[in-house]
């Protein structure tokens, strides 16, 4: 080893290797954020993203201004609350399918295909099978219950 490089180099963080899951810790020493709880969502959503945060720890400083970005302003500035119409001459109801003004056409919005009901409902006692298991995914149970909730 010419010149002294090569060879066996002592790491200078605390660990030298990580452990899979659960064992896992940082290996660069440096500091790290305390998990945080996130309320609503569906059930067990808050508990898997706390063992989420606590599998992968992320870094101390989340700021945008640690990386080198300055968030700018919005370039427009909020409507208040008691501001007058910029549509004085729209109704009010446009863009709903009753009273005056343009329905809900106006918007141009896709129109639903329910025939993605139809082409899964033969597969729902499985789907809901894999639902019901306690390892599935709030994703899955979602996929369900969506279906369900579309059937006629």
């Amino acid at each position: 080893m010419a010149n002294g490089h090569g060879g066996y180099r002592e790491p200078s963080n605390p660990a030298t290797t990580s452990g899979p899951g659960r064992l896992s810790r940082r290996t660069d020493g440096g500091p790290t954020q305390a998990p945080k709880y996130m309320a609503g969502g569906d059930y067990g959503d808050g508990q898997e993203l706390m063992e989420l945060q606590n599998g992968a720890p992320m870094a101390a400083d989340p700021s945008v201004e640690a990386a080198g970005y300055t968030p700018q302003p919005p370039a427009v500035e909020p409507v208040p609350l008691g501001a007058a119409s910029a549509y004085p001459d729209e109704p009010i109801t446009a863009g709903v399918d009753v009273g005056a003004g343009p329905g809900s056409e106006a918007m141009q919005l896709p129109t639903p295909d329910r025939d993605w009901v139809a082409k899964l409902s033969p597969y729902l006692p499985a789907l809901e099978f894999a639902a019901n298991r306690p390892n599935a995914s709030p994703a899955m149970r979602r996929v369900v219950r969506t279906i369900k909730l579309a059937m006629p």
